[in-house]
């Protein structure tokens, strides 16, 4: 019982992140968006963020804004955001021309270094209150994929869409799960002919992913079930899922072996065709309880980030910690280094997102600065060895704006979500 309390304490806190953070811009239809392949204009302007190390300070970033053309309040535009080469997707997920809280996303092309076309915006597929359609996204080369976890009473669905064209988008297939309150699409992940999904509810919490594979252009039919080796209830296995290559990890934020509400991280390695091992588990080094160590994952290459942000850096309390983990061997993985923000203060919430890409890994603290938001980006200098980190704020930054809840980082370019900026939305491409 104590364990379901806490999954469920934790799950108020992820939705006060999003309600309160990434949510500027929700309440209300946004009409003058267009419907599935539709397009229309965005404002966006650019400027210079302040940016700043602990140890040497790098020269200021150039930003791009963006948000909605069709922006309205408390959308929360900017909750989940993902870049692919010349592609990058936001997330809405309370936006409601579909039905109140149905979700939206927006696709952006990018033009020229740094500039971006005004967005493609695609709507809830089943059209139902409270879909939350865009609640999770990410983008792989030509294919994208969009979590909905509210569909059909919370039983959920993801979407998988494939481009056609020059930022025109299809939607080529649907997935659902089959009980209520599973959550599928909580989180997703595509990387490849590979994605994943996570369903945190399914069996009363104690979590499972699904992993399809691209049989065809357009078929995503092969499919497989994945729980964590030592299952139990509440531990959310599926809250936050990355996937890259090979490898594939998977969140659970509730696991407790540390203590109630540690954490845990599960690491999978595929042996074949849609055929994946036991998986190895992974754990901070500091454990303890209400950690939530597995709030967000990510992958790349022979590296791994997991975020914690119940952690506590030096002389904080719920400050927040990223762990990363270098591969050693097949799906053998050292003990992990931690890292904090050099300029941590209570509750900043720093790995409530995070991502990793080459050399550079980006951590977002949405609650810095009371909730204005900060990210930070690490640069590898040795073999799981990096720096301390310089901090980038958005040029236009204010208290509320949620900056930092959702990051991406990938082959160049990283965008933040701002899910509160102005009360509508905003995400920032540096």
């Amino acid at each position: 019982m104590k364990k379901i309390i806490i999954f469920f304490i934790i799950l108020a806190l992820i939705l006060i992140f999003s309600l309160q953070c990434d949510t500027p811009g929700e309440s209300g239809n946004g009409s003058s968006g267009s419907n599935e392949g539709g397009s229309s204009s965005s404002s966006s302007s650019t400027s210079s963020s302040n940016s700043s190390s602990s140890s040497s300070s790098l020269p200021s970033l150039p930003q791009y804004k963006v948000i909605a053309p069709d922006a309205y309040y408390w959308d929360e535009f900017g909750s989940s955001v993902s870049i692919s080469g010349d592609y990058a997707i936001v997330g809405a997920w309370k936006e409601d021309e579909a039905g109140g809280d149905s979700g939206a996303v927006y696709f952006f092309h990018r033009i020229d270094t740094n500039t971006w076309d005004a967005g493609i915006k695609k709507i809830a597929p089943s059209g139902g209150d409270d879909d939350n359609f865009g609640i999770s996204v990410s983008i792989s080369g030509d294919y994208a994929i969009v979590g909905a976890s509210g569909v059909n009473v919370n039983t959920g669905a993801a979407y998988i869409y494939h481009r056609t064209g020059t930022n025109t988008w299809d939607r080529i297939t649907g997935m659902k799960a089959s009980d209520y309150y599973d959550n599928f699409g909580i989180s997703v992940s595509i990387s490849g002919d590979y994605a994943i999904i996570g369903a945190y509810g399914d069996d009363n919490n104690t979590g499972a992913v699904y992993i399809y594979h691209r049989t065809g252009v357009d078929s995503w039919t092969s499919k497989i079930k994945i729980t964590a080796p030592d299952a139990e209830q509440g531990d959310s296995f599926g809250c936050s899922v990355s996937i890259s290559g090979d490898y594939a990890i998977v969140g659970a934020m509730g696991e407790d072996e540390g203590g109630v509400g540690s954490g845990a991280a599960y690491i999978f390695h595929r042996t074949g065709t849609n055929t994946w091992d036991a998986g190895t588990k992974i754990t901070a080094s500091s454990a303890s309880m209400e950690d939530f160590f597995g709030v967000a994952v990510a992958i790349s290459g022979d590296y791994a980030i997991v975020g914690a942000t119940g952690e506590d850096a030096i002389g904080t309390t719920n400050s927040g910690a990223a762990f990363i983990f270098h591969r050693t061997g097949t799906n053998s993985w050292d003990t992990g280094i931690k890292i904090t923000a050099f300029d941590a203060n209570d509750n900043d919430s720093f790995g409530i997102s995070l991502s990793i890409s080459g050399d550079y890994a980006i951590v977002g603290a949405n609650w810095d600065d009371n909730n204005t938001g900060a990210a930070y980006i690490y640069h590898k200098i040795g073999t799981n060895s990096w720096d301390t980190g310089t901090k980038i704020t958005a040029f236009d930054a204010s208290s509320g704006s949620n900056f930092g809840f959702s990051v991406c980082i990938s082959e160049g370019y990283i965008v933040v979500g701002s899910s509160y900026d102005n009360n509508i939305g905003a995400a920032y491409i540096f």
